[in-house]
Formats: C-alpha cells, structure tokens, sequence
C-alpha cells in the first residue's frame, strides 16, 4: 500500500532475522528522489549506511545504528564500563572535523526527555536516539527553516481560527493532549523520588499510547471504508491510489537567454523573472511569420466553409444574440 510512496532500507540480524530488533531507514518518495540511492550494510542488524544523491554530484549520509535495548542482552554485549578515553577523544575529534552537533541537544539544552521507555523492570528511561548534523544541516530542519516555519505559521493560524469557529475539540485528541502535559510535568518535577515519577510516567504513557492507538484505528477503519465504496468506481480516490508521486525536478541554474558566452543565473528570483520572460516572448512570438495578413484572412475564411453541421432555428436565435461580430 506504501510502496509508491516509501522506500525502505533495512538490515536484520544474521542469526535471527525474524525479530524486532535491527536497524531501517525510511524515504519518503514524494519528497526525495530515490534513484540512484546507495545502501551499505556495515554491521548486519546494527549499523546500517544510505547515500543520498544530493546537490551538484554530492551525497547525503544517513547512518542508523542500533544496539540491543533488552537488559539480558544488553548486559551481555554491552557490559557496564567507562567509556574508552580512545573513543571517546575519536569520536569528538570526528564530531570537530565533520562539524557535527548533537542537534535536539543543541535545540533544548534544558529539556529533560526520552526517546525509549522500557515498559518491564523498572520502566527506565533512555535516550538511545541520537541525529548529529552539522551547523548548515542544523539551520534546515522542519523547526528552524524560516520559509517552512512561515508555512507552518500560517497552517497553525488556519487552524487556530477553524477550532475557534467549531468551538469545540475532539475529545480523544484533547484527552491525549492532557496527558501528554501531565506526563511532561512529571518528568521534569524533581522532587519525587525517582522510581514514584518512572511509574506514574509509565502509566500515563499507556494511557497516551491506547488512546492514540484508538484513533489511528478510526483513521484505519474510515479508510478501509473508503476504499471498499471507491476502489472499483472511476473516482478522483481511485485515480489518486493508482497514481506515482514523484517529486519534482531541482533545477540548479537556468541559461541567460542571449548571453554569449552562456551565462547562467542561480538565485531562484532571478531564474523565475528569466522562465517568464521566456514564456512571454512564446506568446506573443507569431505562429506564421512568413504569412501576409491577407493570407491569414483567406486561411481563416477556409474553415467555416468546412463546417457541415448546422444550428436549429431556435439554437441559431441564441447563437446569434451571443455573437458580437459576423465573420
């Protein structure tokens, strides 16, 4: 069903492939063009590396690594230690040279959360996730890029309006963001007891999680609705299902028309200004430059006389009122 629009990369491990754990990473198709895309598998089930085409022959590197979150294994294959002085000064010296941060570090220095919660034992809490990207990387994302936060902005003040017209809010969706507040106030109250917040914590991310669950379910079950009703009819639903969406073409620079030798323009105001001038210039360029207007004439004369069809009496009285001309 997503196929058309996700492309998925994954790597399981090699004695148990079948299991939960291991590492994917997921492109959405509608946003990024995925030929040409290359995988290499570095570690089966615990590092994994995607090489995007980028700009002007260059890649964009996604690497995802995982290590086992189960106590037993975890204990096992990652034994409580200090870390090695060696790969620690490595590993920031690579953060240097590649001038990488740790970005929702670097965007919430104070924020106290998680990225894993395990629900059995002593429901613990940990922050195994990690992006690092480097300081342009970092002034692109979906919360700092000022033209996406502008559109965002402006789909939040639609909204906003929208909610205020209703006057009202769906209920789970308000529910869940209750608990959501509740959940963030525990985590950051440092006057209990560490084991008395883990708990509560947990039962209120139960209590998120079932009511989201609920309402992806409705969202399910609406579609599969929708698609028992339309599947088989000619409708814009099934047109849309059995359409690709493919993302549009970069065009990184646009040839100066007249310029000799070739000069090229790279800033999208003045590349948009150059397509217009272009496509003005096809308006009004003349179909038949070699032909008199006398021709032209005789030529559009041709074509009534080839008419064979002709108006009733009572359509020829409408057609003749709508005429302002006789040709």
């Amino acid at each position: 069903m997503y196929g058309k629009s996700m492309e998925i990369f994954f790597s399981a491990e090699e004695c148990n492939p079948t299991r939960t754990a291991g590492v994917a990473i997921i492109l959405n198709k509608n946003l990024i063009q995925t030929e040409g895309v290359v995988m290499t598998d570095l570690i089966p089930g615990q590092a994994l590396l995607v090489q995007i085409p980028w700009h002007g022959g260059t890649y964009f590197n996604w690497l995802a690594i995982y290590a086992p979150n189960d106590d037993s294994e975890s204990k096992l294959i990652l034994p409580t230690h200090e870390d090695q002085r060696a790969t620690v000064e490595a590993f920031t010296n690579f953060q240097r040279k590649m001038n990488l941060r740790d970005g929702w570090r670097n965007a919430d220095p104070d924020t106290k959360d998680f990225t894993f919660m395990q629900m059995a034992g002593n429901f613990s809490r940990s922050r195994i996730d990690r992006i690092y990207v480097s300081d342009l990387n970092e002034r692109q994302t979906e919360d700092t890029n000022l033209q996406i936060i502008y559109v965002e902005g402006k789909k939040r003040m639609i909204w906003i309006l929208q909610q205020y017209a209703k006057c009202s809010i769906p209920v789970k969706k308000a529910r869940m963001e209750q608990l959501q507040a509740e959940l963030d106030a525990i985590l950051q109250d440092d006057k209990t007891d560490e084991d008395s917040r883990l708990l509560s914590a947990a039962i209120l991310q139960q209590k998120i999680q079932q009511i989201r669950r609920e309402i992806n379910e409705g969202c399910q079950t609406s579609n599969m609705i929708r698609a028992k009703l339309e599947m088989k009819t000619i409708s814009k639903y099934w047109l849309r299902i059995g359409n690709t969406q493919k993302p549009c073409d970069t065009i990184h620079r646009l040839w100066k028309l007249g310029s000799h030798p070739p000069e090229y323009l790279d800033r999208s105001d003045k590349m948009a200004e150059e397509a217009c001038k272009f496509y003005n210039e096809l308006q009004d360029e003349e179909t038949f430059p070699e032909m008199t207007h006398e021709e032209k004439l005789q030529a559009t004369g041709i074509v009534p006389e080839n008419i064979t069809a002709r108006p009733q009496p009572d359509e020829a009285h409408i057609l003749a009122e709508a005429l302002k001309y006789e040709i």
